[in-house]
């Protein structure tokens, strides 16, 4: 919604609110039956509008503000054309969930997906021309948040679900991501063809930390690591991973950020060869 749409609404609103209500249209007297319906009609109509618009136009400066702040305050990130990827992820994520449930119906915007996505990177910097291989990605969390924040990366989106990949090759298109892919299949069907290719495999909340193992493991390079977004306690899922991969040293890393964030009891496990 551009500012020029806003304001030419309200300025309709308004216009039209002071022509009915000075009764303008008394000069004109033998038309006010047949056209009071039609100006009762526009009125409600055109209200609706711009109330519509107004609602529109607060999430947009609020998504807009929350995450711009978090960028600036958190990553010391300060760029517009970031800002304007983010905010074309948004709407394209937004225009698919009508069709397929990318993420909850219940969201109005991805803002605080993005912000659970992107949280570790104040505490855990990766290699901004690494391959990354993002399992269960889901509506491209956390691959393509990543890749906004550095269009150096390689980056596989990896998903099981057609409708899911389908939308995400688009919103690649769309957002004209380069070295970036999606792939229907489920990680273990990578192999052998990508067997030890990857720098870093992220997953956000998918599995228990032995299954993402299981599956993914063998994917990454010799010096390769697991970034796993997780919340709540972590301690019986690394103990079993413990117990199953003895060559393989598990690190919990734990924030804590302004509660306007709504980044709640998050952590970062990372998992990589001893």
């Amino acid at each position: 919604m551009t500012l020029l749409t806003y304001l030419t609404y309200n300025f309709l609103f308004y216009a039209i609110y002071l022509f009915k209500n000075h009764k303008l249209i008394f000069l004109i007297p033998g038309f006010y039956m047949s056209f009071i319906s039609f100006f009762d009609t526009f009125l409600a109509i055109t209200l609706l509008a711009l109330l519509y618009c107004n609602l529109t136009c607060i999430m947009y400066l609020c998504f807009m503000r929350l995450l711009e702040q978090f960028l600036k305050e958190e990553l010391s990130i300060d760029n517009p054309d970031v800002l304007s990827l983010f905010d074309a992820y948004n709407r394209l994520i937004l225009e698919w969930n009508s069709k397929i449930n990318l993420v909850s119906r219940k969201n109005t915007s991805i803002e605080n997906i993005v912000l659970n996505s992107i949280f570790f990177l104040t505490k855990y910097e990766i290699n901004p021309d690494a391959n990354v291989l993002d399992i269960g990605t889901g509506g491209g969390f956390p691959g393509i948040p990543l890749k906004i924040l550095y269009p150096g990366l390689n980056v596989t989106l990896v998903d099981s679900i057609r409708k899911k990949i389908n939308a995400l090759k688009d919103i690649i298109s769309n957002l004209k991501l380069a070295n970036a892919k999606a792939l229907c299949c489920r990680a273990e069907e990578l192999l052998p063809d990508y067997k030890g290719k990857f720098d870093y495999i992220v997953s956000k909340s998918v599995a228990p930390l032995s299954d993402l193992a299981d599956w993914a493991i063998e994917l990454l390079n010799n010096n390769g690591k697991m970034l796993c977004i997780k919340g709540g306690d972590m301690s019986d899922e690394i103990h079993a991973f413990k117990s199953k991969y003895k060559h393989f040293s598990v690190g919990q890393i734990e924030f804590s950020f302004d509660p306007e964030y709504n980044i709640d009891d998050k952590k970062l496990i990372l998992i990589k060869k001893s």
